[in-house]
């Protein structure tokens, strides 16, 4: 995404048109662990084009700050009543093992 000087998204046209509009990566990643990152990762680079372009091999080189953190887990839910009434269930697990910590999140 590229956004201008007033925090608004620029798209592709808008840049095409705009020679003052830079690109910035913001490469350190201080809020998810490892794994989310190259989930992410995975995901993004599975829905580019099949030659690997120059920002999907940039995004590759996301640095996660947080360690590794807990292997992820996928779950196909019926809807999102179910998906949010199972994360609500984790959390309260969670807390009754004391296993919630500010980390955690």
């Amino acid at each position: 995404i590229h956004v201008d000087i007033n925090g608004g998204a620029v798209s592709a046209a808008e840049q095409e048109g705009h020679g003052g509009v830079n690109t910035v990566y913001l490469m350190e990643n201080y809020r998810s662990t490892k794994n989310i990152v190259k989930a992410a990762q995975r995901i993004i680079s599975g829905q580019s084009s099949s030659s690997k372009s120059s920002q999907a091999s940039i995004r590759q080189d996301m640095k996660p700050m947080r360690g590794t953190g807990p292997s992820l887990r996928v779950l196909a839910c019926a809807d999102s009543k179910a998906e949010a009434s199972f994360v609500v269930t984790e959390i309260q697990k969670m807390e009754a093992a004391g296993t919630l910590t500010p980390l955690s999140t």
